[in-house]
């Protein structure tokens, strides 16, 4: 039989043949894009156009490099020449490497010229967090003594920015902190100081007073609120500072003016009272509107200044983040021109793999290196002439979802319209025809290009002869509460996995280069959610049906009701006075008080704490109050994880979760806050209290671990991930779910413009830079188009069967994609 070529051949021989050209690849799903990006490795070493020591590609993930690394080799041994054979012999030379690893290395090779101790540390990512925040704080305290900072400090406490607020600010500029300058500022309008009008506003809020003689009953609800208006006028007129007359005003702000009833007042005296009133509340709006922004125009300087005051510290210490890496790297080569020349003139090819999700910084770094050195560089790195063939790039923009972490799309499109040949592989080698008809049926409608915001989509090639199929479940539904199409949806997707295991379902499997059909096995089967808000309901579910399942995403891991009780009862162990985290951890498993138990304590004379408990008639509460107490005073004596490792063994968890349906998953979550305690008491943060707030503080970010745990080959489970975790994998049976989960709006934003250079700032709806508005309103269309982009990545994990819930509670703005399709199968999962 003759092999049928790919759609796209003549596009991936030009990639394997043409070495001076250079290459924007498009690579969509299934593609093979690192089979492409090793051919043309093994034939530019081939050719005698490369060697080893002149390599540099870059990947995403550590374990991205070590498979890219893997199959260099094996491509290299297999071209069966000896140059090829000497230069896999040679490949550790190659800078086969993160981002992040390959910006250490060239600084570590230039120290001097980067003004870094040779020798510099790099925090790892707990370190970063625990470090900022101790940082943070200290400069917080000592803030408020000195002049300019406390002034706007004190003020926005006093307008009602929390510290916490505050210090999500300060985060987020440390994240960007490469747009900032000395000299960054964020100019706001003319400020109207508050003092000199107090008392003239003063005045019309006590002119409101004569109305009150007009109403008839004195229940009505204007009438009642007056006094508030009357309190408010007084204590502007008594206010000698500024922040008085703020606090002041601050209590007109929110007062609502429809109120009351036409019925008890003379005539129109409500209506001309609320048009009297309306403007009082107006003038004290824009006094307070003008105020803000003169504040949050001082608070952001003097948080500036903290940042950068922050990273030349670290720069000073020689430890670094892993953002610091990336500025430093661009810092060198961008201020030291003979530095550059020498990179440039060690690397002469440079590959960088999945550049949909690369920071800014890292296409900064390698415009530097690939840039010409016959011309000198322009003033913007985007300007930069390229040597011919010397970078290739490989990505897809239709799977950028790591805005989190700086993916910035529009620069993406501006560099695919600066940087040599726009190409595309479009022949995808993973999914049944079935499913690639969905993703481009759907998509191509879904998808439309937007400049900074969306690609245009461009449509795959499925291999044909392949069996598999489409399947849904679910409706659209209205008049429903969403936790019920929650539970109505994870009820489904455990019955849709149980069907698919007991009617054998036929998937495909490789081997040896051979492709054959079996019946589906537990771990075939990937759902995958896109938060963590139905996790609960999953999990009962999938014990209900006697599914059995694995959590492989540490973001569902950390939210699991193993982990939080486990968490609860070391807050209990560190602090005898927190009655709530004593009761939770004595209802918890590792101690099986019963709530009949605790009632009868605490009738009896007992006491929630373990250092002075009382007499209570419960004997469990006694005991577990005793082992509480004894664990309290050993939290000095053992390191954290010891202390965790302790307590799990003397509570007994590992061996109840025998008692549990799936006793190896509840280990794994036990084992998980144990590798967390070592992770942390890494960092030589020792105490108990500062571990539990940090785990606690996962629950409640919007924490994103991605990292996949690998599956054990005899762990029969089906596999429950997050989009972000499943990103370059596939599975033969996709569930997707959550098609109808509403983003969590984040209350505090900075969001960055990088063609621009510029950070603006929104903290809730009052404090907002004068910028952020419009650069708000890019950032919904973008969230919006990635969250298109999320469900493609989703799709197309699929090999043979994709599996869709369309449970809605919201009516489609438009059909559901499989029904639009019109191809569709329902699944009975009954």
């Amino acid at each position: 039989m003759i092999a049928q070529l790919p759609a796209d051949a003549d596009v991936r021989k030009r990639l394997r043949e043409d070495f001076e050209t250079t290459f924007f690849v498009e690579a969509g799903a299934g593609t093979g894009k690192t089979t492409t990006l090793v051919d043309r490795i093994v034939a530019l070493v081939a050719a005698g156009k490369l060697t080893t020591a002149e390599l540099v590609a870059i990947t995403f993930t550590e374990a991205a490099a070590a498979e890219l690394r893997a199959r260099v080799r094996e491509g290299l041994e297999k071209w069966g020449t000896a140059e090829t054979a000497a230069a896999a012999a040679s490949l550790e030379e190659a800078s086969i490497d993160t981002i992040h690893s390959f910006a250490g290395a060239l600084l570590r090779t230039y120290p001097l010229e980067a003004g870094l101790p040779p020798n510099f540390d790099t925090l790892d990512q707990i370190e970063q967090d625990l470090e900022f925040r101790e940082r943070f704080r200290s400069w917080f305290e000592a803030a408020a003594l000195l002049d300019l900072p406390s002034i706007s400090i004190k003020n926005a406490l006093l307008l009602g920015l929390s510290p916490d607020r505050i210090e999500g600010v300060a985060r987020a500029l440390h994240e960007h902190y490469d747009l900032l300058d000395s000299g960054a500022s964020w100019p706001a309008p003319p400020a109207r100081e508050a003092l000199p009008r107090a008392a003239e506003l003063a005045e019309k809020l006590r002119g409101l007073e004569r109305w009150r003689e007009d109403c008839l009953d004195p229940t009505d609800r204007m009438y009642d609120r007056m006094g508030e208006l009357a309190m408010s006028a007084e204590r502007l007129a008594e206010a000698d500072s500024e922040g008085k007359a703020l606090n002041a005003l601050l209590l007109l702000d929110g007062f609502p003016i429809r109120i009351g009833k036409k019925a008890n007042w003379r005539h129109d005296s409500l209506y001309r009272l609320r048009g009297e009133l309306e403007g009082c509340l107006e003038e004290a709006r824009e006094i307070l509107s003008s105020r803000r922004a003169e504040i949050l125009n001082g608070l952001l300087k003097a948080l500036r200044d903290f940042v950068l005051e922050y990273a030349a510290e670290r720069r000073k210490r020689g430890v670094a983040t892993f953002h610091d890496l990336l500025t430093w790297a661009r810092d060198l080569l961008r201020d030291h021109p003979d530095v550059r020349a020498r990179a440039q003139a060690r690397w002469s090819r440079i590959f960088i793999d999945e550049f949909q999700d690369t920071d800014p910084l890292q296409a900064e770094i390698a415009f530097y290196l690939a840039a010409s050195s016959d011309v000198p560089f322009p003033a913007h790195w985007l300007d930069a002439e390229l040597v011919p063939g010397k970078l290739f790039l490989v990505g897809d923009p239709k799977q950028s979802i790591y805005r989190f972490r700086r993916a910035d799309i529009a620069l993406y499109q501006k560099i695919q319209e600066r940087v040599g040949e726009d190409v595309a592989l479009v022949q995808n080698f993973r999914s049944v025809p079935a499913v690639i008809e969905f993703v481009n049926y759907h998509f191509g409608s879904a998808m439309h290009f937007e400049p900074d915001v969306q690609p245009e989509y461009r449509a795959l090639v499925a291999e044909p002869s392949r069996e598999g199929g489409l399947w849904s479940f679910g409706a659209e539904v209205a008049q429903v509460r969403q936790p019920e199409i929650w539970r109505r949806e994870a009820e489904d997707v455990a019955g849709s996995c149980r069907v698919v295991k007991d009617q054998g379902w036929m998937v495909s499997r490789k081997s040896d280069g051979e492709r054959r059909m079996e019946p589906a096995r537990w771990q075939d089967i990937c759902v995958l959610i896109p938060t963590r808000t139905n996790l609960r309901r999953l999990e009962r579910a999938f014990e209900s049906w006697g599914v059995p399942y694995r959590l492989e995403s540490g973001e569902l891991i950390v939210m699991t009701q193993e982990v939080r009780e486990l968490v609860s009862c070391l807050r209990a162990i560190d602090d005898p006075s927190d009655q709530v985290a004593l009761v939770a951890a004595l209802r918890s498993p590792a101690f099986g008080c019963s709530d009949a138990e605790l009632a009868r304590w605490r009738d009896t004379g007992g006491r929630f704490t373990y250092e002075a408990p009382g007499d209570g008639e419960a004997p469990r509460v006694r005991e577990a109050l005793g082992d509480l107490a004894e664990l309290h005073r050993l939290r000095h004596e053992l390191s954290v994880p010891a202390l965790v490792e302790t307590f799990i063994d003397r509570r007994l968890l590992v061996a109840q979760g025998f008692g549990q349906p799936r006793p190896r998953e509840t280990w794994r979550r036990y084992r998980y806050v144990a590798k967390r305690a070592r992770d942390f008491a890494a960092t030589g943060r020792a105490t108990l209290r500062s571990f539990v707030e940090w785990m606690e503080g996962l629950e409640r970010e919007q924490y994103h671990d991605s990292g996949v745990s690998a599956a054990e080959e005899d762990d029969e489970a089906v596999r429950v991930l997050t989009i972000h975790g499943a990103k370059g994998l596939e599975f033969p049976v996709v569930i997707m779910t959550g098609w109808g989960s509403a983003r969590r709006p984040e209350r505090t934003q900075v969001i960055p413009d990088r063609i621009q250079g510029r950070l603006e700032v929104g903290i809730g709806e009052s404090w907002r830079t004068p910028g952020y508005k419009l650069a708000s309103e890019r950032e919904k269309r973008a969230d919006l188009a990635e969250a298109v982009r999320l469900t493609y990545v989703a799709s197309t994990r699929a090999r043979d069967h994709l599996i869709l819930s369309l449970w809605r509670k919201e009516a489609w703005s438009e059909d559901p994609p499989a029904q639009a399709a019109g191809f569709e199968e329902s699944l009975d999962s009954g």
